[in-house]
């Protein structure tokens, strides 16, 4: 059987491939034809620049579309038609030098808790109690480490070396920490007993999520979606207009989404029509099935830790508006 792998790399690398070495340029879409009868292909991975990325493999399940591992630097991503798409991120090493390992005692929950961490490394932290621990990693190096505690909450909040924050928020009930939070955002700011941040997301509209994290009586959460502009900056190439349209679904920004289709659509659709016929998709693409037509576009969705793509056509009449949305 015939595989299309396309992989994506944000690093030059090779790639080793039954006993074939393929050069991978970063940020490109590299193309691979595999074909065999068997389910599980494995690649090896060597970054050929000044990319600090340990070399490392991957093992892949084909007729699945997933990968045999979890892996902190590669998504797998499955198209129709044995399609498959491979991000991959350089391999940092995150083992701890413990001589630079700083420590910081912090009370929630009812009990005294250590956090270990590095300063100036990677976010990898511990934080542990007399009887129980927890363990989390964030691909990016922080130069600080701060905490606000309240009831059974722990909100750790760390700048980076590039300006920007990885916030993790932390519960502990029944001796057990859960992570409800961990992310990395562009701003943080302080306001009495409350913690602000803002996220860009990088779309057409230029939306942004603002949280506020609030530490009065109780730990609240509340996330607002924004603009950089008054009004969010409308799309006019017709080329662009069905990707400004599923950026402003994805956000959930209706009343922008409906201004991309046509009239006919436009008063037939309803916010929840919208919300129920796309559902909650993580990303969007241009369909990478060969012979695909231009107006093919895919949203990705993420299920039970599988990736996997669903292929929509998009007809536009003469001025770019959107007429029709069908699945294939």
């Amino acid at each position: 059987m015939d595989y299309y792998l396309i992989i994506k790399p944000t690093f030059n690398c090779y790639l080793e491939l039954e006993e074939n070495t393929i050069i991978l340029k970063k940020n490109r879409l590299n193309p691979i034809l595999i074909s065999t009868d068997e389910n599980f292909i494995s690649l090896s991975i060597l970054s050929y620049d000044n990319t600090s990325s340990l070399p490392f493999s991957l093992s892949l399940r084909l007729k699945e579309g997933v990968l045999t591992n979890t892996h902190h630097n590669a998504e797998l991503i499955s198209f129709s038609n044995n399609t498959l798409l491979l991000l991959l991120r350089p391999f940092l090493e995150f083992t701890p030098s413990y001589l630079d390992t700083q420590t910081k005692t912090v009370f929630f929950g009812g009990i005294v808790h250590t956090i270990h961490y590095l300063k100036n490394d990677y976010f990898n932290i511990r934080i542990e109690n007399a009887e129980n621990y927890i363990d989390q990693k964030y691909n990016k190096k922080i130069v600080n480490l701060n905490t606000k505690t309240i009831n059974d909450k722990l909100f750790i909040y760390c700048k980076t070396n590039t300006q920007s924050y990885v916030i993790m928020t932390v519960s502990f009930k029944n001796n057990t920490y859960t992570t409800t939070n961990l992310e990395e955002v562009d701003l943080l700011e302080h306001e009495n007993n409350k913690i602000l941040t803002f996220n860009a997301l990088f779309d057409l509209a230029k939306h942004g999520v603002t949280k506020e994290y609030s530490f009065e009586k109780n730990f609240s959460e509340k996330a607002s979606l924004v603009s950089v502009y008054d009004t969010p900056k409308k799309v006019t190439k017709k080329e662009l207009i069905p990707y400004a349209f599923f950026d402003a679904v994805r956000v959930e920004n209706y009343t922008l989404a409906r201004e991309y289709l046509a009239e006919s659509l436009k008063t037939k659709l309803k916010d929840e029509h919208l919300k129920h016929f796309f559902g909650d998709f993580i990303m969007y693409s241009q369909s990478l099935t060969p012979s695909s037509p231009l107006n093919q576009i895919a949203l990705i969705y993420e299920k039970n830790d599988k990736k996997q793509a669903k292929e929509f056509l998009v007809s536009q009449d003469e001025f770019g508006l959107i007429t029709n949305i069908s699945e294939i």
